[in-house]
């Protein structure tokens, strides 16, 4: 973990360790990665050099070492249920289950599979969600294992808790002393328009739309006449090292090509 902490603090824009280390480096000036960015370059880092590169200890690289404790083993132990695991380490809020569903962040949940909940003397249960998109959040059920329970209006378009909450800050400095689920999503989509707008203008909403969920169309650009269009950049070393990954076995993750 050192060598790849020091290469992670190489990066423009690091805090370092701690304040005395970063001393009058400007942190936020220097920064030009989004959250998004950050994740890919590190697994990279951990997929091409970290584990390609020999380690002084292990006298092999990392890669190597597994290849060969895996053929010592014979198997690989695997997660029983991957979907479980990751939501083993959602943030959740405690919230009552109600007739309507459960209410989150000012956004209503609603299945019919909430019924047997209503019955228990307490209804209180742990809410995982998932901050990169809002469109459902998981009850963790009594008895154990999690409910997938979609927002109520299923017309919703998917938003990330960032946006909702943003939204949510507009609305009351508007006045609007009740903020409603509609409202929350026509503010969000004039963001959006906004965002749109800006394109690349600024760091500021480069980073806003980095917190968008995946596949949402956000930046606007003119399309680029095919005679003009740059050849594809060839892959580099370190990305023809790293092992495509199948979207059934990277589950919710920031990773996907």
């Amino acid at each position: 973990m050192g060598t790849l902490m020091k290469r992670v603090h190489a990066l423009p824009g690091s805090t370092s360790s701690n304040v005395l280390a970063r001393g009058d480096y400007p942190s936020e000036h220097k920064a030009v990665l989004t959250l998004r960015e950050f994740e890919r370059i590190l697994a990279l880092e951990v997929l091409g050099p970290h584990h390609n590169e020999v380690h002084s200890t292990l006298g092999k690289s990392p890669a190597a070492a597994w290849r060969d404790g895996l053929a010592a083993a014979g198997s690989m132990r695997q997660v029983d249920d991957p979907a479980a695991f990751v939501l083993d380490f959602l943030p959740f809020e405690e919230r009552v289950v109600r007739r309507d569903g459960i209410h989150l962040f000012n956004v209503a949940y609603f299945d019919g599979a909430l019924a047997p909940l209503l019955d228990r003397p307490n209804r209180r249960c742990r809410i995982k969600y998932d901050p990169r998109s809002m469109d459902a959040v998981f009850v963790e059920l009594p008895e154990g294992g999690h409910l997938r329970v979609p927002c109520a209006d299923l017309g919703r378009p998917p938003i990330s808790l960032w946006e909702q909450r943003a939204a949510t800050r507009l609305l009351r400095a508007e006045g609007r002393r009740g903020v409603d689920e509609s409202a929350i999503i026509e503010a969000v989509e004039e963001q959006r328009r906004v965002l749109a707008a800006a394109q690349l203008s600024s760091k500021a909403a480069r980073r806003a739309a980095a917190r968008l969920p995946d596949g949402q169309p956000v930046w606007v650009t003119p399309p680029r006449a095919a005679s003009t269009a740059p050849a594809p950049a060839p892959e580099s070393e370190m990305e023809a090292r790293v092992p495509p990954v199948a979207t059934a076995d990277a589950w919710k993750t920031d990773f996907l090509p």
